[in-house]
């Protein structure tokens, strides 16, 4: 086996199709060379002595594979509720660790404050760009060093989401990137080009850790007396998958300040040690890079939003926000019995006569009147009409595309079809409920 560029996202368990062998047309960082059983296995030991696997993980083993990249498996067989390893924050990327360094004390010498996220990514980049000087340096040599989430895709790549709300965050994430690179990192370079310097703090490095914080950071609870969490790089325990119902379960304990792991059944020696799956297809291909191919959860996240021009535009402002909505907001449909709840309250919100509005009884979350109601069921019809017709294929021809077989080389075709077509299945079993909720309607008709 020859491994191109250690950690290459790839499409995780889905049906035999790695995108090891797609080459991104745009990348990250500049790949590795070509790197060989031994050298692979080289490394892997060099981190495993580093992180001293055999003390704070001894049931596990390191394995690497084309289609997992870098995965943890029991090194015997482990019961249920079984601490499998620890991780000390001695050995923990976050901004505690970059508080230590010298990159981190020109940071705090800035006089516009970094929040942890941020300190997180400048701190990556540093250490990447010390190489073997860095104490993190067996970490830090396998970690992913392309990626496979949307985006690094190119503009046709991206084309097959189609209409998917994925293509307006991946515009609006890349947005950011862009704005936060000028608004954060230029300043340091010109401030201290000796620690900041143009190669190693490029746009393009600075897109590669902000992705390697973003898809493998855990949120934890740094900081004493607080609830809130901040972004950290756990080496070994970032190495897990997620698949979905999962084997182990992650637990902070703020006492000894330790990442630990713990068995959620019993896992036989050999069994990979996987973290639930949560989200749809949609949420992994944005944040992981892969896809399943029949996904536990079908979601789409409809966007809700207020017409500006819509009659009685400052009343029903002020009864959204009687109920906790803003006029641009959002909610999931899901693939169940009935409506998501808060869709249906906030079409009524937005499209019910403003008499029924202004009524002290008025309660979004009942139905209407029988033709009221229909007419507000109707304007979230035109709504989802409107949102599968804009894909431009149907579920079903998506499936006889996926049928078809494709071939290796189209594997982000491959997942973009995949999240797309589930889309298209919340959209149109949410459409037959409301279809059906409006044969069915007949609640009694309010005195306005």
């Amino acid at each position: 086996m020859r491994v191109r560029g250690l950690g290459l996202f790839v499409l995780g368990v889905v049906f035999g199709l790695a995108v090891a062998s797609a080459a991104p047309l745009t990348r990250s960082i500049a790949p590795e060379r070509v790197l060989d059983d031994d050298e692979v296995s080289a490394r892997i030991a060099d981190f495993a002595q580093w992180i001293k696997l055999k003390s704070i993980a001894p049931l596990v083993s390191i394995g690497f594979d084309e289609m997992r990249g870098f995965f943890l498996r029991a090194a015997e067989d482990i019961p249920k509720e079984t601490e499998i390893a620890s991780v000390s924050m001695s050995k923990i990327m976050s901004w505690r660790s970059a508080e230590r360094t010298d990159v981190g004390a020109v940071m705090k010498a800035m006089p516009k404050s970094f929040d942890a996220a941020t300190a997180l990514v400048i701190h990556l980049l540093a250490e990447s760009h010390a190489g073997a000087r860095s104490e993190w340096a067996p970490y830090l040599a396998l970690l992913p060093r392309e990626f496979e989430i949307p985006l690094f895709w190119t503009h046709d790549e991206l084309a097959e989401l189609q209409a998917s709300p994925l293509v307006a965050s991946n515009e609006a994430e890349l947005a950011d990137v862009k704005a936060s690179y000028e608004r954060v990192i230029k300043p340091l370079m010109l401030q201290r080009p000796d620690l900041f310097p143009a190669d190693a703090f490029s746009k393009r490095a600075y897109l590669w850790a902000k992705t390697v914080i973003w898809s493998r950071a855990m949120g934890l609870p740094l900081e004493a007396g607080k609830k809130s969490v901040s972004r950290a790089l756990v080496p070994l325990l970032d190495f897990l998958n997620v698949n979905g119902s999962g084997n182990v379960r992650l637990d902070f304990t703020a006492l000894v300040q330790k990442q630990r792991l713990f068995s959620t059944r019993d896992i036989e020696k050999g069994e990979e040690l996987v973290l639930p799956a949560r989200g749809s297809n949609a949420d992994l291909l944005y944040t992981y890079g892969f896809v399943f191919e029949s996904s536990p959860q079908l979601t789409y996240a409809l966007p809700l939003t207020l017409a500006p021009d819509a009659r009685g535009h400052e009343l029903r402002v002020a009864v959204l926000r009687k109920h906790k909505f803003n006029t641009e907001d959002s909610a999931k449909l899901y693939v169940g019995d009935e409506v998501n709840a808060d869709v249906l309250a906030f079409a009524r919100m937005a499209h019910a006569p403003q008499g029924l509005l202004a009524a002290a009884a008025f309660d979004p979350y009942k139905p209407l009147a029988s033709e009221v109601e229909n007419a507000v069921l109707d304007k979230l019809r035109v709504e989802l009409r409107a949102l599968l017709d804009g894909y431009g294929t149907t579920a079903a021809e998506d499936d006889a595309l996926l049928e078809a077989g494709l071939s290796r080389d189209d594997a982000r075709r491959v997942m973009a079809i995949i999240a797309r077509r589930d889309e298209k299945r919340v959209l149109e079993h949410n459409l037959r409920l409301l279809e059906e909720a409006g044969k069915t309607s007949a609640a009694p008709t309010p005195e306005l």
